[in-house]
Order: C-alpha cells, then sequence, then structure tokens
C-alpha cells in the first residue's frame, strides 16, 4: 500500500497512506505528522485534524501521545478525548 501511494505521491494518496498505516498498527508517528502537517494548507489540514481526532475517538492513545498531537494540530487537547 505504501509502495503504490509513495508512487502516486499526492495529497491524497499520502493522505490514504497515513489512515491506513494509523489504522492497522494503532501507532501514531508524531514525528512524521508533524513534517506532514507543515506541509499542508487549508482544507488539508482540516481533513487531516478531522482523521486523526476521529482515530483517538475510537481508539486508546496514550496521553502524552494526545499531547503531542493537540500541541502539532495546534487544537484543545479535550477534542482528541474519548468522551466527547
Amino acid at each position: 500500500m505504501g509502495e503504490v501511494c509513495d508512487e502516486i505521491n499526492t495529497t491524497l494518496s499520502s493522505f490514504i497512506k497515513l489512515q491506513s498505516n494509523i489504522w492497522y498498527t494503532k501507532n501514531i508517528d508524531t514525528e512524521e505528522i508533524r513534517k506532514y502537517y507543515k506541509s499542508l494548507k487549508g482544507i488539508q489540514r482540516y481533513l487531516l485534524t478531522d482523521l486523526l481526532i476521529r482515530f483517538c475517538e475510537m481508539h486508546d492513545i496514550k496521553f502524552k501521545e494526545r499531547q503531542k498531537l493537540a500541541s502539532i494540530l495546534q487544537i484543545d487537547l479535550k477534542r482528541l478525548n474519548k468522551d466527547i
């Protein structure tokens, strides 16, 4: 999956690769997301933020990882909690 997405090399293929990686490994690489987030603009940032918020709502993510994500995405930590 990753090789095909890298070959296509579009924003959408990058989203698909990221979503597949975090969904199947249940692991969020915050450094990769930090680098990726900086390269995005407007609606692309919104979509990445929404993807990660929904992932955090459905999975048990450690508090420190949630803090890192909130910092990277520049959002309130409460938005990454399951109970909201």
